[in-house]
């Protein structure tokens, strides 16, 4: 059914293709499935999606498909994507060609799919694609995907289960099962979350910090000056510093899966750690930072203390790529989002243990961000 040529010229078109500055030699679609025989009809599938230099990557799509082979992004046509909600809610399983799609939903009522009364996207994604329906649930179709669990979905189930309550909880999947190049696979493709409604983490503090900045003025105690006009904006990062704690005493929590639960960093780990970080300090060097050669040898001296720890605590499941962009500020408190890591790396590095002073690192430089941006 699906044109796999014609595919290959409109992949480089689409926001969240990320490779549009690699040249596609062919596309194989491993596995489709009609979902609505309408006209024209919406077929769900999985492609290989293959470059010149000899690289695949996993694609899910989701596409419109007329009767003469002509094909769209589904989300062209954002009311024909409604069906998703009845199929989670339901729970059904389409065949494809050689597996099935199936689709769940734990939270969902199946009299009241979501998508009955409104559908409408988001449009701001990079790399997945997201519709609220009903505004009541948010679902986000991963798009370049890999065998094996997706991070978002695998995490934002375990803390649902676990009551943990500073995330929007998971009421729907989506997910593969099926035969891909004579192997067995199991591939996410979705999550549905309750939506919440609230002000970004980043726009919420740099509007605080602008505030700050505007009433500004020479002060003996600075600090104390700070803490006094700036106590509005602090006692909140205190309440976002309490929601990261409590999601690290969750993950780190006895008795979780073995994928999941906490592990004794050990003197392999920080090795492994300290090798990333010292080939990462040299990419940054190497593309011309000149500003920055002046510290190398005292970074390099802070990298071989990380390898000297001798008890470094324990190694988590963490949230992968925290920054205030991932976190909202509604009425029941921050809320933290986008559980999936980086999406541009590995689906193994995504999902390996890290120690959860690596998120407070990600999120203390992004309050470094904002004190910058905001002048």
């Amino acid at each position: 059914m699906i044109d796999a040529a014609l595919l290959a010229e409109q992949l480089p078109r689409h926001r969240w293709f990320g490779a549009k500055e690699r040249a596609i030699s062919d596309v194989d679609v491993w596995d489709e499935a009609t979902l609505d025989d309408g006209t024209p009809a919406l077929v769900v599938a999985l492609l290989a999606v293959r470059f010149a230099d000899e690289t695949t990557d996993c694609y899910h799509v989701l596409l419109l498909v007329d009767r003469d082979g002509g094909m769209r992004d589904a989300f062209e046509d954002i009311d024909r994507v409604r069906v998703l909600g009845r199929l989670m809610s339901q729970g059904e399983t389409i065949k494809g060609s050689s597996g099935r799609f199936h689709f769940g939903g734990p939270g969902l009522d199946p009299s009241s799919p979501p998508g009955t009364d409104s559908i409408r996207a988001i449009g701001v994604e990079q790399s997945n694609s997201s519709v609220v329906m009903d505004e009541a649930v948010i679902l986000k179709l991963f798009r370049r995907v890999e065998p094996g669990p997706n991070p978002e979905l695998e995490l934002t189930r375990l803390l649902t289960a676990e009551g943990f309550e500073s995330i929007p909880a998971q009421v729907g999947e989506i997910l593969y099962e099926g035969e891909i190049d004579g192997s067995d696979a199991e591939i996410d493709l979705g999550v549905a979350q309750q939506l919440i409604e609230g002000r970004e983490g980043w726009t919420e503090i740099l509007q605080g910090l602008r505030e700050l900045y505007d009433r500004a003025t020479v002060e003996v105690d600075v600090e104390q000056a700070v803490e006094e006009m700036a106590g509005t904006s602090l006692d909140e990062l205190a309440r976002l510093g309490d929601a990261t704690a409590s999601l690290h005493v969750v993950l780190a929590r006895d008795g979780l899966d073995p994928d999941v639960v906490a592990e004794p960093v050990e003197h392999d780990d920080l090795s492994r750690w300290t090798r990333a970080i010292r080939a990462s300090l040299d990419r940054v060097l190497g593309s011309g930072v000149a500003e920055l050669r002046a510290f190398d040898p005292a970074i390099r001296a802070r990298i071989d203390e990380l390898e000297a720890i001798g008890d470094a605590g324990s190694k988590t499941r963490t949230h992968g790529d925290y920054h205030l962009g991932q976190v909202m500020l509604t009425a029941r408190g921050w809320m933290i989002l986008d559980l999936e890591g980086e999406p541009a790396r590995a689906l193994e590095e995504r999902r390996a243990k890290q120690s959860p002073l690596r998120d407070v690192a990600g999120m203390l430089r992004s309050f470094s961000y904002a004190a910058v941006a905001a002048l």
